[in-house]
């Protein structure tokens, strides 16, 4: 989200297009929920919305200096380029400098490396897309990302680059029509998004096609789609109702909000409300809006956007366990010192030509020589893995742990949406060149035990395959929201029936998280709520064990011989940078192993259940708990290497350890 936008932006020739005061306060509007959001600082738990309100803005800016160039014969690609890098360049390579500078001092390889992936997508206006392939906004913790906020200037930048071409040639060859056809682009777009937000909603939240209908709202404004309000008495309405529709969404959405899809009309539709009502300038909104203090704000809300986020992130990823409010309110503040600071010594300077940039040529030739150089350091972090030396060789074998993973694993997790089953058993373990005889059902927690059945299948010389989904543990008839599990565990279930060759079914899975729908102790993400096949909500104890009874019902009745596995130990805290930083003497005010109690508390629910099961059908359960738990805490780390990837998922190496525990599958199998 470029929150852009300096003097000449906002204005040009006509009236219509003059500076608006009270934009810029709307930008204050926008940018002050976003960092109260991401901080943690209730009551804005759709503080996210910001950023809708700074598409339209932007697209509403950009649209009135293009049209307002081009009715005076002046507009320039070229010019409006240059115009683009002095403004977003500068303050953007500083922030990114900053944070490979710390990242270098804090990072474990493993997240050094995401880092320099992030500065290279970025600088390539492509972080939009890069975070669309590798996570999501509301299922990934903040300090795993530091970058992860400007996702939202690859979709302006993506904007910027087509945009001024497709008006230049819509006004000399459809003058008539280039409202009409801006329209059709704004529907088009929109409806890309309502399709996408259920079933693929990471591809609606970060993508261009499915986000620009914003930006196109606010274009739609400049080129006076709606004639300016006739009376102060319409325009006082419409910024009132701009004004609820933005606090609605700010102080009444949240994580689990279906986002974007048509609840993003709500910021969207307000902020044009209120730029609309703000063309009659007259009313309370607008000369609110329009007061020296939320204007000085708007004027510093782009370097604002850039510094607060990576703040946070770091302040989160040292801590471990999580800053408390203190800390981030004072992260708040330094944020908006920091962006002062920028406006005055950064993006100032560099808009008005001093230094080095007031010849075209040379900011040009700036700007090529510093994305060769953040480019090509993005690219050595990733090639080098994080750039390992620089931590030394004991920290190594700590941090190590978090890439202590099967080599193939993206390849054997399937997403939500693929119910392509035939596809799948190409994810074979245990003798590979034989009829698969068991198959291993699960989520990423299943695929983090595959190695061990992999061992404990050669020994046994069986084969056999693996189906996982992220998310989504084994159970039928359920759905975890917005996630496509049940499409993707109805098509698993109907293959292994249908597979004679396949005489055993273990179901393995992140159990407590379905069963309770709360993340564990410091572990981001949202809760998990599930849905009944109507698509009615219903109690996670209730979807939970009707699903798992009905997978192992159908499975039975299908004659094959089922094995559930228990839960895993949940840690809550990352295993491998909680041990890292206290080698480097930063001091914890938590427990990193749970308790034997805490592990009981949490899975209380499942282990009766399971136990209920057992006895109903004739299953057998294997605990793994009973290897990683002692009588009073569950073991986070072995002869000194964590057993855990992250805060939940065991590594390679702790996985193999275990293979003896599942044996007797093999054993009794058929």
């Amino acid at each position: 989200m470029t929150v852009h936008r300096d003097k000449t932006d906002a204005r040009s020739t006509k009236g219509i297009f003059a500076y608006r005061a009270d934009i810029d306060g709307l930008r204050a509007v926008a940018i002050v929920p976003v960092v109260f959001y991401h901080a943690g600082i209730a009551p804005f738990s759709g503080g996210y919305v910001g950023v809708d309100v700074f598409f339209v803005i932007s697209g509403y800016l950009i649209t009135s200096f293009i049209l307002g160039q081009i009715d005076r014969g002046k507009f320039s690609l070229r010019n409006f380029y240059l115009r683009r890098i002095r403004r977003i360049f500068p303050a953007l390579f500083v922030m990114m400098a900053f944070c490979a500078a710390v990242g270098w001092i804090l990072l474990t390889p493993a997240d050094y490396k995401r880092l320099g992936e992030s500065i290279f997508a970025t600088v390539f206006f492509a972080s939009n897309i890069l975070f669309w392939l590798v996570s999501g906004y509301f299922a990934t913790p903040l300090e795993t990302r530091p970058l992860l906020h400007t996702w939202s200037l690859g979709v302006e930048e993506q904007f910027y680059l087509v945009y001024p071409i497709l008006i230049v040639l819509l006004c000399r060859l459809f003058p008539r029509r280039v409202c009409a056809i801006t329209l059709v682009l704004t529907v088009l777009s929109f409806s890309l998004d309502v399709a996408t937000v259920e079933a693929h909603p990471n591809l609606a939240f970060f993508l261009s096609p499915a986000r620009v209908w914003e930006l196109f709202v606010g274009a739609l404004l400049a080129m006076g789609a709606i004639a300016p309000p006739r009376s102060a008495k319409w325009g006082e309405a419409a910024a009132i109702l701009g004004a609820a529709l933005i606090g609605y969404a700010i102080f009444g959405f949240s994580r689990s909000t279906t986002f974007p899809g048509f609840a993003a009309l709500a910021p969207a539709i307000g902020a044009a409300a209120i730029i609309w009502a703000g063309s009659g300038k007259n009313g309370t909104v607008t000369r609110l809006l329009s007061h020296p203090a939320p204007v000085l704000v708007g004027k510093i809300s782009y370097s604002l956007y850039l510094w607060h986020f990576p703040l946070l992130a770091f302040a989160a990823y040292v801590l471990v366990g999580g800053a408390n409010v203190a800390v981030r309110v004072a992260l708040i503040a330094l944020s908006v010192v920091l962006a002062f600071a920028s406006w005055i010594y950064v993006e100032q300077p560099v808009r008005q030509g001093r230094w080095i940039f007031g010849d075209a040529k040379t900011v040009f030739g700036a700007a090529a020589a510093v994305l060769a150089l953040f480019g090509g350091f993005g690219l050595a972090a990733h090639f080098t893995e994080g750039f390992p030396s620089r931590i030394g060789v004991p920290r190594l074998e700590i941090v190590a742990a978090q890439s202590d993973i099967n080599p193939d694993r993206d390849l054997c997790l399937a997403t939500g949406g693929d119910t392509e089953i035939s596809r799948r058993p190409s994810c074979k373990f245990g003798v590979r060149d034989a009829a698969p005889q068991f198959a291993l059902w699960g989520d990423s927690h299943a695929e983090s035990l595959r190695a061990a059945f992999d061992l404990a299948g050669k020994k046994a010389q069986r084969a056999g395959l693996f189906f996982g989904t992220p998310g989504c543990i084994p159970e039928l008839g359920f759905d975890r929201d917005r996630s496509g599990c049940r499409r993707v565990n109805d098509a698993v279930a109907e293959y292994l029936v249908s597979q004679l060759s396949i005489r055993t079914v273990i179901l393995a899975g992140r159990w407590g998280l379905w069963a309770e729908g709360l993340p564990y102790k410091h572990e981001g993400g949202p809760m998990v709520s599930l849905n009944d096949p109507s698509g009615a909500p219903v109690d996670n104890h209730v979807g939970f064990a009707a699903g798992v009874e009905q997978a192992v019902a159908k499975l039975i009745s299908a004659g094959k011989q089922v094995w559930l596995v228990g839960p895993i130990p949940e840690i809550g805290y990352d295993v491998p940078r909680t041990l890292y930083f206290g080698s480097l003497g930063v001091k914890r005010d938590f427990h990193l192993r749970p308790r034997l109690q805490e592990f009981d508390d949490r899975q209380a629910f499942v282990l009766t259940l399971f136990g209920a099961i057992a006895k109903k059908y004739k299953t057998r359960v294997i605990w793994p708990h009973e290897y990683l738990c002692d009588y009073q805490f569950c073991q986070v780390q072995k002869d000194g290497r964590p057993l855990y990837v992250d805060d939940q998922h065991l590594t390679r190496t702790a996985a193999i350890s275990l293979s003896t525990i599942f044996d007797p599958i093999f054993a009794d199998s058929p």
